[in-house]
């Protein structure tokens, strides 16, 4: 029977995602000098991080291990001092994080699953930056296409105190691994809703363009 039509594994699985993201180390938006990259190979070169235009890698915060990876991108100018031709569509920080060896069918075959978890109060905790259900309100979780979306708001307190508390999550698949992408506005800038999905967008598609089998 596949794994995915399990629901107790699917639970287990959307919240060792989520709470593998909330609970890796520190990052900060401080520059750095020299360029900065816009994409990186992680988890055994199998799956290829980029960042929509505007948008480089923290090498700094990047952590890549045999359980899981994660990436984090903020403003070229941000992390490198070095001014570039190309200016992000909105203020705001990148997360990316890649599972282990995931095998399985597709995540959209869990959807339902999947929308039902995040909505308990289980599902809450595992957004929940403390692992609080009471800090999280979900806003809107379901799948469209095979991407999974979460927009939700998080009191708890950040591991990157500039952020806001409002972010959108991305889930897919991607080279036999499953990658979650988030997208969180700069505390002190403003920035709608609609712009911050429409960013998300933007960073799944990259992610998918950089993993695309070449020719």
């Amino acid at each position: 029977m596949s794994i995915w039509t399990s629901k107790t594994v699917t639970v287990m699985r959307a919240a060792a995602l989520s709470a593998a993201l909330a609970a890796l180390g520190a990052c900060s938006e401080m520059p750095v000098l020299g360029q900065p990259a816009t994409q990186v190979a992680v988890a055994s070169r199998s799956v290829v991080i980029a960042g929509p235009a505007g948008f480089c890698v923290d090498s700094r915060s990047t952590k890549d291990t045999a359980k899981g990876s994660f990436v984090l991108l903020g403003r070229c100018f941000a992390i490198s001092g070095v001014l570039t031709s190309q200016t992000p569509p909105a203020p705001a920080l990148l997360m990316a994080s890649v599972s282990g060896a995931s095998g399985g069918d597709p995540i959209a075959d869990a959807f339902p699953a999947m929308k039902a978890f995040f909505r308990s109060e289980e599902g809450r905790a595992a957004l929940s930056r403390t692992g609080d259900a009471a800090t999280v309100k979900l806003l809107d979780a379901g799948g469209k296409g095979d991407v999974f979306y979460i927009h939700a708001r998080d009191r708890s307190a950040s591991f990157v105190p500039v952020v806001s508390d409002e972010y959108w999550r991305a889930i897919f698949n991607v080279n036999g691994r499953i990658v979650s992408a988030s997208v969180m506005a700069l505390r002190d800038r403003s920035m709608s809703s609609d712009a911050a999905r429409l960013l998300l967008d933007g960073f799944v598609s990259r992610i998918k363009a950089a993993n695309a089998p070449k020719g």
